[in-house]
């Protein structure tokens, strides 16, 4: 579920087979927290995941893993929204894959595929600035060894993952990242900020726990160039994934350690928040800022207009009313210290 609150408020509602749905949050009370109307306004759709807010006011829903029985390939695709009449348009040129997020930065769509492994990330480059279902779409090929990279294609959208393993080889730890999820406009520099949650080290399940990072990539004249700006060690910080700037520049960081106990048992299972302030690299400079009890994970961050509120779901943890997902707002802290459970 992924809330917003910049001017209208979406709610995306995980789905399965049976379909995912987006509701509105049309109006909010002066104290920005009561609801006073609330209304579906698009289903239908598959395995939906993070989202994105167009420039122009529509919004973006993802599609995660596409139907392996899907011949009319109706699932894994980026779906724009327009909030007002809830009128849905497929955005084809960014291509059939396990969608997780999306960033605009210079004129380009960057695009993360989460399939739970090593898969490539991408770049959407529109023929028109509003129109999505057209363009260029690469792929990038990233030397780890380097942290360098270059962008492949232009690629058929239909089967972009499957183009690239024929041009470049299977994504793996050399050339692409391992399960990357959230993904945001940097604040300095050109490109984006990106989170590689990690996973089973080569994929296999019976593999030792990789605990992830976080990536600033600069996309310019002069190539792509990656750099880790936060790694995970399992006691400070593991398995990022939601990630929001605030509006210091303070870079927030949502785990999903998902709710099993050995994915990270130095938090008891749960889930934390960090900070990472504004101008800092490092892991040793990261600040704990929540956590998220009972296996439940933080999902969806968005500040209000003023930055005094927090939007975020929290998704696995059980209620007492027997729900396991719900959307809070944080009144942002004024001094240092605090934390909020």
């Amino acid at each position: 579920m992924v809330p917003t609150a910049d001017g209208w408020n979406w709610n995306i509602q995980y789905g399965s087979a049976t379909g995912g749905s987006a509701y509105t949050i049309r109006s909010l009370g002066k104290d920005g927290t009561t609801v006073t109307k609330r209304e579906l306004i698009t289903t239908g759709l598959h395995d939906l995941c993070a989202g994105a807010k167009t420039p122009w006011g529509t919004f973006l829903v993802n599609e995660e893993f596409p139907f392996i029985n899907d011949p009319e390939s109706r699932s894994g695709w980026v779906w724009e929204i327009d909030p007002e009449t809830g009128a849905e348009k497929r955005a084809t040129g960014m291509g059939r894959m396990s969608h997780e997020q999306e960033a605009l930065s210079r004129g380009a769509w960057y695009i993360t595929d989460d399939r739970g492994n090593y898969q490539y990330l991408y770049k959407f480059v529109p023929a028109k600035r509003r129109d999505l279902s057209q363009g260029k779409l690469y792929g990038l090929k990233f030397n780890r060894a380097t942290n360098t990279g270059e962008w492949i294609g232009p690629l058929d959208p239909m089967d972009p993952e499957g183009e690239m393993e024929r041009r470049v080889g299977k994504p793996n730890a050399t050339n692409s990242f391992q399960k990357h999820e959230g993904m945001i406009r940097a604040k300095r520099g050109h490109g984006i900020v990106f989170s590689e949650s990690g996973a089973r080290l080569n994929d296999d399940p019976t593999g030792p726990d990789q605990p992830g990072r976080v990536w600033h990539l600069t996309d310019g004249k002069h190539g792509v160039k990656g750099e880790v700006i936060a790694e995970g060690d399992f006691t400070k910080m593991s398995h990022p994934d939601n990630i929001r700037y605030d509006r210091k520049g303070n870079l927030f960081i949502f785990e999903d350690n998902g709710s099993a106990l050995d994915r990270n048992p130095a938090t008891g299972g749960n889930n934390e928040v960090y900070v990472l302030p504004k101008g800092k690299t490092g892991s040793e400079n990261l600040r704990k800022f929540a956590t998220v009890q009972g296996g439940g994970e933080g999902t969806g961050p968005w500040f209000s207009r003023n930055g005094k509120l927090l939007y975020l779901s929290i998704q696995d943890q059980a209620q007492p009313d027997g729900s396991d997902s719900r959307v809070i707002a944080i009144h942002v802290p004024k001094g240092r210290g605090h934390k909020h459970h």
